[in-house]
């Protein structure tokens, strides 16, 4: 009878270069994490900084202007409105589209922000002249004035911020804070 010989190798966890491959894809991974974060903090406009009432500040194809902030209890007119237990803010925005086709405007774009609290577009706008209550179409290269409504628990402050993005389903966004 013959004898076999069996050669035992050792298993791959135990040879040096496992452990080099194992360090060099490690280090790939964390490089790669880092890249993307990082370009995922610039497109969100989470560079620092920060917009006033007033300025101008372009996200995508989109500028968005607060002209002004004001607050009420009661939105429209005597006979046909709303009231709230809070408040109403009632923020007047330019928006002009800088695309080449038509834009339009949906209330996830302009989201109000206080402290860890989000609010969405009160439907009440439509008790106004030129509220903006579910959707606006603004032509390629047009801009509209719209009074967007909110109902916030009391009135605004200068802490507070709107957060407006060029699209509904959009990463890339900016702050406008509710300062002069």
């Amino acid at each position: 009878m013959e004898e076999v010989q069996v050669i035992r190798r050792r298993p791959a966890y135990k040879r040096w270069w496992f452990w080099f491959l194992m360090g060099l894809a490690t280090v790939i991974t964390i490089v790669f994490v880092a890249v993307v974060a990082s370009s995922i903090a610039e497109s969100s406009g989470s560079s620092g900084s920060s917009y006033k009432m007033g300025e101008a500040v372009t996200v995508g194809d989109v500028t968005y202007t607060v002209n002004s902030a004001s607050n009420t209890k009661r939105i429209g007119s005597e006979y046909v409105g709303e009231d709230t237990t809070g408040n109403f803010v009632i923020v007047n925005l330019s928006v002009k589209n800088g695309s080449n086709s038509e834009l339009t405007l949906v209330s996830k774009m302009m989201t109000y922000h206080r402290d860890s609290n989000t609010y969405e577009t009160n439907y009440s706008g439509v008790y106004l002249d030129n509220g903006f209550y579910v959707s606006e179409k603004i032509g390629a290269g047009m801009s509209k004035t719209i009074d967007v409504v909110y109902e916030i628990p009391s009135s605004y402050q200068s802490t507070d911020y709107l957060v407006v993005k060029p699209s509904s389903s959009s990463y890339t966004s900016a702050s406008i804070y509710m300062k002069r």
